[in-house]
């Protein structure tokens, strides 16, 4: 099931992911939130970018992987992929966040 998932870290910081409908980690927070609140407002902020083709930039990564980054208006990075193999994997996983970043469906872990 396509989801937000919030992870408490070993400092009491919060972040987020995003899970695919087969739980693959396809977005994970750049940003470590100091709250609930905060990290909340950071997934309404990736629901609302991650539906738009034009939010995403292409990155080739040092050793030949690729990766990409969400951004919201003004190109303000909101989240990260993981490392590809190839770019056709990176635009493949673009196109499941496009599909699945608007889910509103948030669980803590």
């Amino acid at each position: 099931m396509r989801k937000y998932t919030v992870n408490r870290t070993d400092d009491g910081r919060f972040h987020f992911n995003l899970l695919s409908d087969d739980r693959e980690v396809l977005l994970v927070s750049i940003v470590e939130h100091g709250s609930l609140d905060s990290v909340r407002q950071g997934i309404d902020l990736c629901c609302t970018n991650a539906v738009i083709r034009a939010q995403y930039t292409r990155h080739a990564a040092p050793g030949g992987q690729f990766f990409f980054i969400l951004n919201a208006r003004g190109r303000v990075p909101i989240a990260r992929s993981r490392t590809f193999a190839t770019a056709q994997d990176r635009d493949a996983a673009i196109e499941q966040c496009l599909e699945c970043g608007g889910t509103s469906t948030v669980e803590s872990e």
